[in-house]
């Protein structure tokens, strides 16, 4: 395939995900706080962003100022509210993060945790015990404070309300209270050390609102108005059509992962939502769209097109597989799920139209770019596409086509699998396996359902074969999710004393070298018991104009546009 660009961002999990301490940033240019009355709570809820009375504070000479940047996004923008303690839909999540700045951050180009809202941090010798000291100096859009009293403000409420959206990126159950230790110091206490704590505290789910802002508007928050710290401000949401922020003109406390300091290049970004991908692609190329997400088979139209440049962004997240029902007939035998193994080609499937040529052959339940130092030592466990060998493990367990319909049969069975997916993505995910297993001799019958159905059928173990995959930054978190007998996701059923052994100390060690030693011996349980069909690595396609400049896509993959600025 010729591109005319092709640039990887390889985003590496964090290989500190929990420190003793961490150094504070160099010091940096903030505003001289001027004296001022303490506004009551009354007038916190009603003030209002004035971008006019603050000043410009950055230099009108710099070509990289001004500007509006347009990213288009299908279907929507974002899906329900723009309050993270309520939203569950990811593009809500990731332009949310450009108005509600989180306590940490991740370096996605060397997986570190970096400062954020909190400049340090302490870890107890227990490990349930994380003091955050705070940056100061750090103001709402609508003029407030913030400082521990926001902080406490916030996560009280996140574990409180229902349904529990953001509630798991706290810990659950594991999470106990919150402290105000002083002004800008707050102590997080566990019941237990929750080991993903500051990687998940980087997390858009856990970005800190303004407790007046919340006040102001009530149960429209994230609705009609979002008030943080971020670079951006609230301007306006006309729900299925466009969502717009404008420049923070008083924002000065960047994380160094960042190449400028002081306010962002752009003067707004806006969010368009676009039904039809050749709508959205049309105005791509008159340049009315600088930014567009897209699905692999239309990205690839754009990749010797001339002015755009598609970036493909290592999904953050699981390995895109799919799920074996080990307690199910006929996937409870092992030989069975060892002959699909051999019988899926995965770079056949990568090959697809769905696909387009965009992907990596998958080795284990998460990818290269999630594990510190990649997974090239589980290429040895993997399988190989190898047909012959399926048909041969299948003979020998007794799976014979003794009726030359194509399909085996034992004991007057035929060799059945239920195959699950969920919507028209999945079924473009089941149809090439469906035909790799039928050549060896299996019945396949597809079964695509609505989201709902399809985690009921996960949950009750209706299936042979389902699809899964999903996203986030806290590797050993995820597979402590699908893969931990009596988790929530736990579909396929393995019952493994070890692997569940590793996957409790991959939760709660707080040495990360450890901590990856207990999830790669987990993985490796996984592998050898056959329980997943790991097809491939996913990336995420983004058209953009060669325009744009300094586009930063964050931990999760997703664009973060403080420092883009746009060519004139």
């Amino acid at each position: 395939m010729s591109r005319k660009h092709f640039a990887l961002s390889i985003v590496m999990i964090g290989v500190l995900l929990v420190t003793v301490s961490c150094a504070t940033p160099k010091p940096q240019d903030t505003p001289t706080p001027v004296a001022e009355a303490k506004p009551t709570v009354e007038e916190k809820a009603t003030a209002e962003p004035t971008p006019e009375a603050a000043g410009p504070t950055w230099d009108l000479t710099d070509p990289k100022y001004g500007g509006t940047l347009v990213f288009g996004n299908s279907p929507s923008c974002c899906r329900d509210s723009m309050d993270q303690d309520k939203s569950n839909h990811t593009p809500c999540r990731y332009l949310g993060k450009h108005v509600l700045e989180t306590l940490t951050n991740v370096d996605p180009a060397t997986g570190t945790i970096e400062p954020g809202l909190a400049t340090s941090w302490e870890v107890s010798e227990e490990g349930r015990e994380v003091t955050f000291h705070l940056r100061e100096g750090v103001k709402f859009h609508d003029g407030t404070p913030f400082n521990a009293e926001a902080v406490k403000f916030n996560f009280d409420r996140t574990m409180s309300l229902l349904p529990k959206a953001a509630w798991q990126f706290m810990g659950g159950d594991k999470f106990k209270e919150i402290q105000v230790i002083d002004e800008y110091t707050v102590k997080m206490i566990y019941n237990e050390p929750y080991a993903g704590l500051l990687v998940m505290l980087s997390d858009g789910a856990l970005g800190i609102d303004s407790p007046a802002g919340i006040e102001k508007y009530g149960e429209d928050y994230g609705v009609k108005g979002l008030v943080g710290t971020g670079p951006f401000m609230w301007k306006e949401w006309v729900k299925d059509d466009h969502m717009t922020f404008v420049r923070n003109p008083d924002y000065a406390w960047a994380s160094e992962m960042f190449k400028h300091q002081g306010p962002a290049y752009l003067e707004e970004l806006t969010c368009r939502a676009v039904p039809e991908f050749a709508t959205l692609a049309a105005a791509v190329e008159i340049g009315e769209i600088h930014i567009a997400r897209a699905m692999e088979q239309d990205a690839v139209t754009f990749m010797d097109l001339e002015g755009f440049r598609v970036d493909l962004i290592p999904k953050a997240g699981t390995t895109r597989y799919y799920m074996m029902n080990v307690e199910a007939a006929p996937t409870d035998e092992f030989a069975v799920r060892e002959a699909v193994l051999y019988a899926i080609d995965k770079q056949a499937i990568i090959d697809t139209p769905r696909y387009s040529g965009i992907g990596e052959p998958g080795v284990a339940p998460l990818p290269s770019n999630m594990v510190p130092g990649g997974v090239d030592e589980f290429k040895d466990l993997t399988y190989p596409y190898d047909p012959e060998k399926s048909k041969v493990l299948l003979e020998e367990a007794g799976w014979v086509d003794t009726d030359g319909d194509g399909i085996r049969e034992k004991d007057g069975q035929p060799l059945y699998v239920k195959f699950v997916g969920s919507g028209q993505s999945d079924l473009l995910f089941i149809e090439p396996a469906e035909g790799m297993l039928r050549e060896v001799g299996f019945d396949v019958e597809i079964v695509v359902l609505d989201q709902n159905a399809w985690m009921e059928a996960g949950t009750t173990g209706n299936f042979n074969l389902l699809t899964m995959s999903d996203s986030g930054y806290e590797g050993p978190t995820l597979l402590w999710n699908f893969y931990r007998s009596g988790a929530p996701y736990a579909f396929t059923r393995l019952k493994d004393e070890d692997l569940d052994k590793y996957l409790d100390l991959a939760a709660t060690t707080l040495d990360p070298d450890e901590r990856w030693g207990y999830v790669k011996d987990a993985m490796k349980i996984i592998v050898k018991n056959a329980a997943t069909v790991d097809v491939m690595e996913l990336y995420y396609p983004f058209i953009v104009n060669d325009k744009v400049q300094d586009l930063f896509f964050a931990e999760l993959g997703y664009p973060y546009v403080y420092d883009t600025w746009i060519e004139k």
